[in-house]
């Protein structure tokens, strides 16, 4: 299957749980999934370091014994992750949070750091 067909189909589900909870519709599901990971805080880490890992994936380019990490996919999610926090600022339904952007960010951030370590590991034991 194509790495960028899995990425695409991950972000529209989290887009989906997103503006379920926006519009209302389903949110009671969206709630309950926060619940049960422990608090909103909880699932928007779990997003975006999954979203971030998968692009990642998506455009991991072998050059020798470099490995190029974040390519356009990754900037791409982020900002989406950024963007779909600020539209909160929209909707009666939902409160903008600095809190959850930062977790956004922290979670892609502790992606690439993930991302990193596994590709230098995965490097000293070829080499």
């Amino acid at each position: 299957m194509n790495r960028y067909i899995v990425l695409t189909v991950a972000i529209a589900v989290v887009a989906m749980l997103s503006l379920s909870k926006s519009f209302g519709f389903g949110a009671q599901h969206v709630i309950a999934l926060e619940n049960f990971l422990g608090g909103d805080k909880y699932l928007h880490f779990l997003c975006s370091f999954v979203l971030t890992i998968l692009s990642i994936w998506a455009t991991k380019v072998n050059k020798g014994t470099v490995v190029r990490l974040l390519g356009w996919p990754t900037v791409i999610v982020v900002l989406l992750m950024m963007f779909d926090e600020s539209s909160q600022l929209l909707f009666k339904t939902r409160d903008f949070s600095i809190g959850d952007m930062m977790t956004n960010l922290f979670g892609a951030a502790i992606a690439l750091c993930v991302a990193t370590l596994m590709n230098y590991m995965l490097l000293k034991r070829t080499i």
